[in-house]
């Protein structure tokens, strides 16, 4: 019985060293690829050690109320809530941001539709963006971040998610606005006090025959109204292409994270309703991840690079 105690949790460990041989062992059980670099996430939000602290100094006496604490946080791991959830923070291009149940993790893909989304921003100083469903408002915060003079508004239908988003604002001292507003309604526009020269969004898309391959961590515990596009995979695309007209200055863009499985149909849909320059984009992983769009009218504005910049 002691030696399975040993083997799920750290209370007994006095020194850093046998602390982190029981921390990766047990999370080794659950995550075997990611035990290290969890064990070390952990390990710092509870202790204050890092990494270099960890390995110069391994004998470091553990005091109780930090054992305690990370006991806490490696049991509601192990029962598969997600890290990020137990620490309560992500990292999103070099931001720290907040996150709570109430809005989706970040992930890779969208720091990528970010950095799109700066490749293909006007070099005007005035330019103005809006990001639907924002959630954390990891896309509005990074992009008021590497775009300090861009104005910036984040919309959301959750109250809950607003407030994440508000305080990751408050606390990266990013100006960015946040409104409650629902991209399927005839009020978006007002609501927004649009027009942009881009809308990007992250909106819904995983469809519900998916849902049984998502990871445990991923359905149990983030909230469903930000992964599900419930038995429309398409509403959230068209209804920002119904909207474009209003939403977008002319020659304005349209950039969205998709379902590589909808590629095709977002296209199409985008061209169904007028806009044009419609380009499909993977991920740094192969897949169909992206869709960008203009607003026809007007003459595309020169896009922003270091170059622009200086």
């Amino acid at each position: 019985m002691a030696d399975r105690k040993q083997d799920t949790g750290v209370r007994g460990a006095q020194t850093v060293d046998v602390l982190w041989a029981q921390l990766v062992r047990a999370l080794h059980r659950v995550y075997p690829g990611e035990a290290r670099l969890m064990a070390q996430w952990l390990l710092e939000e509870a202790t204050g050690i890092s990494r270099m602290q960890r390995v110069v100094h391994p004998k470091r006496p553990i005091r109780a109320p930090a054992r305690a604490q990370l006991e806490a946080m490696l049991q509601r791991t192990l029962s598969g809530e997600p890290l990020q959830y137990v620490v309560g923070y992500a990292n999103f291009r070099g931001l720290r941001l907040s996150v709570t149940p109430d809005v989706l993790i970040p992930r890779p893909e969208t720091e990528q539709l970010v950095e799109q989304a700066l490749e293909r921003l006007p070099a005007t100083p005035s330019v103005r963006v809006l990001d639907v469903g924002t959630g954390s408002g990891c896309i509005a915060l990074a992009l008021k971040h590497e775009r300090p003079e861009a104005t910036v508004v984040g919309c959301d239908v959750s109250q809950a998610a607003l407030r994440v988003a508000r305080s990751n604002a408050d606390q990266c001292g990013l100006p960015v606005t946040f409104v409650q507003a629902d991209m399927r309604q005839p009020d978006m526009h007002e609501r927004t006090d649009g027009p942009f020269d881009m809308v990007i969004s992250n909106p819904p898309y995983v469809t519900m025959d998916e849902a049984p391959s998502l990871p445990d961590r991923v359905r149990a515990h983030e909230p469903a109204v930000a992964l599900f596009a419930e038995d429309e995979p398409l509403q959230y695309y068209r209804a920002l292409a119904q909207q474009a007209g209003r939403l977008l200055r002319p020659a304005g863009q349209v950039l969205v994270e998709i379902n590589e499985a909808y590629g095709a149909a977002v296209m199409a849909c985008f061209r169904d309703h007028g806009l044009s320059e419609v380009l499909l984009q993977q991920d740094y992983a192969g897949r169909d991840r992206f869709v960008a769009a203009r607003r026809s009218g007007g003459a595309p504005a020169q896009p922003y690079t270091s170059a622009t910049a200086r």
